[in-house]
């Protein structure tokens, strides 16, 4: 009975960031630093972080208008890294990262 109550409220871990999502955020950060703007993402990011679930439940709602902008895949993709705290922090560790 104790283990079922400890488990009953456990909030599930966020899963790890997968090849293909790193890949996309990589080239997200060089391109914002290419255009010197990765100062202000991490500035955004970092302000942000408590409102990322609610944003991508905002966009989720608004897929159906976003749809005839975007294409739904890249809508999804966005959706899955708000929604998914590694992801935000593996972005945020890239655009910090500096060049040598």
């Amino acid at each position: 009975m104790k283990e079922f109550l400890r488990q009953a409220f456990k909030i599930p871990s966020d899963p790890p960031v997968g090849e293909a999502q790193r890949r996309r955020l990589q080239d997200l950060a060089r391109r914002l630093k290419q255009k010197k703007l990765s100062e202000a993402a991490v500035l955004v990011l970092e302000g942000t972080k408590p409102f990322h679930g609610l944003a991508s439940q905002a966009l989720e709602a608004a897929r159906p208008l976003l749809a005839s902008v975007l294409p739904q895949a890249r809508v999804r993709r966005l959706i899955a890294a708000l929604e998914n705290k590694n992801a935000v922090e593996f972005l945020i560790r890239e655009l910090e990262r500096t060049e040598a």
